[in-house]
């Protein structure tokens, strides 16, 4: 069976979450990650959170490997990687 991961879901309405609800009807094995905190400070009307698998700050470059590791540990090898998360910083940019 195929599994996936998907980044942002923190809330119930929003893409990420749409998107995992979808895999998981076309039956796919799901594993979701949020940062409520992320959402608590930059979201004016935050809706119903989302039930998560892991929560984690993708701000911090060392969590991503972390995540990747725990979502393989709980579903076996991932077949996709869904990134819909908003970084919390953007390193390195310039105009």
């Amino acid at each position: 069976m195929a599994a996936a991961l998907i980044t942002g879901v923190s809330r119930r309405r929003g893409i990420a979450a749409a998107v995992a609800d979808r895999l998981r009807t076309d039956g796919w094995t799901v594993v979701t990650a949020g940062w409520t905190p992320y959402d608590s400070e930059n979201q004016t009307e935050l809706d119903e959170q989302a039930q998560t698998d892991f929560q984690c700050d993708l701000g911090d470059a060392s969590e991503a490997m972390r995540l990747i590791a725990a979502a393989e540990n709980k579903a076996g090898p991932l077949s996709a990687l869904v990134l819909a998360h908003t970084p919390t910083a953007v390193v390195g940019c310039s105009k």
